[in-house]
């Protein structure tokens, strides 16, 4: 699923990556969530019959988006690619090859190679090796990336996504999710996280206000804990407003990602390559329609 919002100008790279999968089996789901730039007009230009398209005609937020996406599904996964963000060609097959390894996991999720405004590699996030880990027994945060995850579909249906929330919808889907499944993480980044203009301090209080509204759905089985986890929220909230208040927001966010090995960043040049090369055809190609 890739859910847009006046995407125009970045569409491209995450179409261009999901059209150089080396698992070629695959539907991409694009929901225009109320665009006002050129969005749409240029989501009709794609030639493929994979890509398949529902525009809503206005802005409804992430978790409706996404929400549409998945009812129009129909294979035996799900996966994600934000609109500004891409995928390595490999993520596919080897998320799938991974599952198919672990029946009993009902989801996989992989580490994420974060990149700057120039899409230079700057970091990785998410797990520092593969592993398998039970379900969540509490009430509390996702423990693993919704954005570079490939769930099985029934998983996913099991879930779905709360139509109500424009930000965290992920956190909540991915909770959900975890409460009933194991997951199986993969320490190699398979997708790009584009950070910079993603993280502001309105961005980040609505997502604390959003996430204590997810904590409160489990009230009745944990009153203590949702009070704590929500008093927590409203805490790191004011840090972040204090902190942005100083200039210091970017430095702060940086904390969220460490440093890249050798072979994750041979990896990304390659991956990104590939996907250049894509995305520039791609682009001659749609000036020609």
């Amino acid at each position: 699923m890739i859910p847009c919002f006046n995407a125009e100008r970045s569409l491209r790279w995450a179409v261009a990556s999901m059209l150089e999968q080396t698992f070629t089996d695959w539907e991409c789901l694009i929901v225009d969530d109320g665009s006002t730039d050129g969005t749409w007009e240029l989501l009709q230009r794609f030639d493929d019959p994979r890509i398949r398209l529902q525009r809503l005609g206005v802005n409804r937020g992430r978790g409706w988006a996404r929400a549409a996406a998945l009812e129009m599904a129909t294979g035996r996964f799900l996966g994600m690619v934000d609109a500004d963000d891409w995928v390595y060609p490999e993520k596919l097959s080897t998320q799938v090859a991974a599952l198919e390894r672990c029946p009993e996991a009902g989801l996989v999720s992989s580490a994420m190679a974060i990149t700057d405004g120039s899409g230079d590699l700057i970091g990785r996030q998410g797990p520092a090796r593969d592993e398998l880990r039970a379900p969540l027994t509490r009430v509390g945060h996702a423990d693993l990336p919704h954005a570079s995850s490939l769930l099985r579909m029934e998983a996913a249906r099991e879930a779905g996504y709360d139509r109500s929330l424009r930000f965290s919808e992920d956190r909540d889907f991915l909770v959900k999710v975890r409460r009933r499944h194991a997951a199986c993480l993969l320490a190699s980044p398979s997708y790009v996280y584009a950070q910079p203009g993603s993280m502001s301090f309105a961005k980040m209080a609505a997502s604390y206000d959003a996430q204590r509204r997810i904590f409160a759905k489990e009230l009745a089985q944990e009153p203590l804990r949702v009070l704590g986890l929500s008093a927590a929220s409203i805490a790191k909230r004011e840090v972040y407003r204090l902190v942005y208040a100083a200039g210091l927001g970017e430095r702060l966010v940086a904390r969220r990602w460490s440093a890249a090995s050798p072979t994750e960043v041979g990896a990304f040049e390659r991956a990104r390559a590939i996907v250049a090369t894509r995305a520039t055809s791609l682009e001659s190609a749609l000036a020609n329609r």
